[in-house]
């Protein structure tokens, strides 16, 4: 059998647009991180090396998993809210008149909800506007306090958000992922605008 690709799209991406979150495996709204300066991902296997006859006589790999790290110059409360809340209520902030309080170090913070985290980049192919956009269907966020926005002198705070990716069995709109397409997440190259999502 010759592989035959379905599609020759050639692309360059630059920068980084838009990072947003919801909840895991609904058509929930998103929550947009305002101000993000970098967005990482590493993906990782674990590898097991087989030998014998005095050679190495395969590789075997198992337990795959991911880690998105962003980091955000602004601070949004709705995206705090939406990471430390295990669910829609939103009763882990308080708001008045006057101002918006957070609480942290809860026990919820043990259990985090599980949300679906997607990424916008813009870029290029044959000299017209691209964007990528990449959806990790299923992650679990490190508690959202684990590097506490700290102030010092001469420097502009950052916020980081880390989160542990897992296989899914929905995508992004929540769609049943069955046996071989259960995966941690898809990335689309939309030559034409992707399509708006809605925030809340």
């Amino acid at each position: 059998m010759v592989f035959t690709p379905k599609t020759s799209t050639e692309f360059s991406v630059f920068g980084l647009n838009d990072v947003a979150i919801k909840k895991y495996g609904t058509a929930d709204t998103w929550v947009d991180i305002p101000g993000v300066t970098t967005a990482t991902y590493k993906h990782t296997v674990s590898e097991v090396e087989q030998t014998g006859d005095d050679d190495v006589i395969d590789y075997w790999r198992y337990g795959a998993k991911g880690q998105i790290v962003v980091k955000a110059s602004k601070i949004a409360m709705k995206a705090l809210e939406r990471v430390t809340s295990p669910g829609d209520s939103g009763s882990n902030v308080v708001s008045t008149a006057s101002y918006q309080a957070i609480s942290f170090g809860k026990d919820a913070e043990y259990i985090p909800p599980y949300l679906c985290v997607r990424g916008l980049v813009k870029g290029r192919s044959a000299g017209e506007n691209c964007w990528m956009v990449i959806y990790w269907f299923k992650t679990v966020v490190k508690t959202a306090f684990e590097a506490f926005p700290e102030g010092a002198y001469g420097k502009l705070t950052e916020l980081t958000l880390t989160f542990d990716t897992l296989q899914s069995d929905k995508d992004d709109a929540g769609a049943a992922l069955v046996g071989d397409n259960q995966c941690f997440g898809r990335m689309e190259i939309w030559t034409a605008a992707p399509p708006s999502i809605t925030y809340v």
